[in-house]
C-alpha cells in the first residue's frame, strides 16, 4: 500500500510538472546578418595579425593613413578609443569583446559618435590562420537605423575597411606596391 501511494504521488507531481511549458534560460543563437564583410589574405601568421590589431600605435600605418591618431579614453573594460581620421573627424568606439584565444574582437560605436538616424554600429574583426605564414582578416559591420543613413555609413565603413586592407598588406608585404 505504501508503494502505491509513492507511485501515485510521483504520477501526480509528474502530471503537474508535465503540463507546464519549460523555457530555456537562453534563446537559440541567431545568425548575424552583416551589412559589410571585407576579407583579405595577409602574408603573416594569425598571431602576428592579432598582435597588429591590438597595437594602438600601429593604427595609422595599418589604416594606410585613414586614421591619423588614436587616443585611449579608458583602458578599463571596455577599452574605449577616440579615433581621429585624416579628414579631421573623430569617432569614439569601445572594444566590447576581445578574445585572444580565438583572435577576434567586437567594437561598438559610442552613442555620441552615431550618425543621425543610426541606432547602433557593431564591427567584428575576425582572424583566421590559412597556414603557418598566411592568414585571413575579416572586417564585418552591422548597422541598425534608417535606410538612407545606414547606406551613407556603409559607404564610409567600406572605404575605411579598404584602407585597412591596403595598410595591412603594406605592413606584411613591404616589397609590394
Amino acid at each position: 500500500m505504501k508503494m502505491k501511494k509513492i507511485i501515485l504521488v510521483i504520477f501526480f507531481i509528474n502530471g503537474i510538472v508535465g503540463t507546464h511549458k519549460v523555457f530555456a534560460q537562453m534563446q537559440n543563437a541567431q545568425p548575424i546578418i552583416w551589412d559589410i564583410i571585407k576579407e583579405v589574405n595577409i602574408n603573416a601568421s594569425q598571431t602576428s595579425v592579432w598582435n597588429f590589431l591590438n597595437d594602438v600605435s600601429m593604427f595609422k600605418s595599418l589604416s594606410n593613413g585613414f586614421v591619423s591618431s588614436v587616443d585611449i579614453v579608458s583602458g578599463k573594460n571596455p577599452l574605449t578609443l577616440n579615433l581621429v581620421f585624416a579628414d579631421g573627424s573623430n569617432r569614439l568606439e569601445s572594444v566590447v569583446q576581445s578574445d585572444a584565444e580565438n583572435k577576434f574582437m567586437v567594437i561598438e560605436f559610442d552613442e555620441k559618435s552615431l550618425p543621425k538616424e543610426v541606432s547602433s554600429v557593431q564591427i567584428a574583426i575576425f582572424t583566421k590562420e590559412k597556414d603557418n605564414s598566411n592568414s585571413i582578416i575579416s572586417w564585418n559591420a552591422r548597422i541598425d537605423g534608417d535606410k538612407i543613413a545606414k547606406k551613407v555609413l556603409i559607404d564610409q565603413l567600406k572605404a575605411e575597411f579598404d584602407s585597412y586592407a591596403i595598410g595591412y598588406s603594406k605592413i606584411t608585404n613591404p616589397n609590394e606596391k
